[in-house]
């Protein structure tokens, strides 16, 4: 009897302590409130730590994208020069100095190079005897090129982040240019007696409200080395048309509705609209204006220089040292890019 007694006491004992498990572990099935709430403000605060080195990681892919834009250009324009032992001209008219309005011939130097840069049926599709605003060239300026348009350039479609190097300062695009890509020229590697290691060929740009496309030799291809002006033009694209007078696109389209463009063959002087030219100072009138280079790289901008490498310029740069960069023969002595 004693013995049946202590084995039910120990057996009361070891469900006693069973159940005592099982309700304790029902109890631990769910987070407390004020728990949820410490997960939530960690993973906050690990998010927040880890944001700013997604995005720079993200601008730092962009850059390296835009590096290689540069350099393909780079090996585009050194086709051409061993093809016809000179580069292209910056911009094709038979008068000076250029006008950043829609008249005109202004075949671009980007226009020449499209064999060089795998676009040779585009090429074989330009009317080279009519101005690149002419009805039969609507499909070639309305046209986008890959590497034409930077990754951290939020405006792409049938304009160019690139433009050649046409001066050392803010000058009207001319055919006494102090550069390498001008109206009507035909530099040779030994007309650039700077050195090419020393000389800029072709600068990131931002495309802003006024831009006439790749293919046009205004400033929408063409620009200077002079210094970052104080206040910039912040304007831009957001979407095409903008700046220009109602229905009527920037590459001369006309727009049935906001995102759904109808190409037609107007003429451009039904589109020109000079008052959406940004000021720039050093110019004498927006429709002679040109610019400086400019970038969504912070801080500077990516340069390419006439011996093919992409170097990157700091806004910091001085003014004269920027002009005598674009100067392909001014005979001062300037560090090589990668230093300064």
């Amino acid at each position: 009897m004693n013995s049946f007694i202590e084995s039910f006491q120990r057996f009361d004992g070891r469900r006693s302590k069973c159940l005592t498990r099982r309700s304790f572990a029902k109890y631990k099935l769910g987070f407390t409130l004020v728990e949820l709430l410490i997960v939530i403000a960690i993973i906050g605060i690990l998010a927040s730590m880890l944001l700013p080195a997604i995005q720079q990681a993200r601008e730092s892919a962009r850059h390296a994208s835009c590096t290689s834009n540069l350099a393909q250009v780079g090996m585009a324009l050194n086709g051409y020069q061993l093809a016809f032992r000179h580069y292209p001209a910056g911009s094709m008219n038979n008068t000076g100095p250029i006008t950043n309005i829609p008249i005109g011939f202004h075949h671009s130097w980007i226009v020449s190079l499209l064999p060089f840069m795998d676009e040779q049926l585009t090429y074989k599709n330009v009317d080279h005897i009519s101005s690149i605003y002419a009805a039969s060239n609507v499909k070639i300026r309305t046209r986008s090129i890959g590497i034409l348009q930077c990754p951290s350039e939020p405006n792409g479609r049938a304009f160019s982040s690139y433009a050649g190097i046409h001066h050392g300062s803010e000058t009207p695009i001319d055919k006494d240019n102090s550069g390498i890509l001008f109206l009507n020229s035909r530099i040779r590697n030994d007309d650039i007696e700077d050195g090419s290691t020393y000389t800029a060929i072709v600068g990131e740009k931002k495309i802003e409200v006024g831009d006439l496309g790749w293919s046009s030799g205004t400033r929408a291809s063409l620009r200077n080395m002079g210094p970052i002006p104080k206040n910039p033009v912040k304007k831009s694209f957001g979407s095409v048309g903008r700046g220009f007078p109602p229905g009527v696109s920037v590459d001369g389209s006309y727009m049935s509705s906001a995102t759904h463009p109808k190409i037609d063959s107007r003429p451009p002087e039904s589109w020109i609209d000079l008052s959406v030219i940004p000021q720039i100072e050093g110019a004498s009138s927006p429709a002679l204006a040109v610019g400086q280079l400019s970038s969504n790289h912070v801080p500077g901008v990516n340069v390419l220089m006439a011996d093919g490498a992409v170097e990157f310029m700091s806004n910091s740069v001085d003014a004269t040292t920027r002009s005598n960069i674009g100067n392909r023969n001014d005979g001062n002595l300037v560090p090589p890019l990668a230093d300064l």
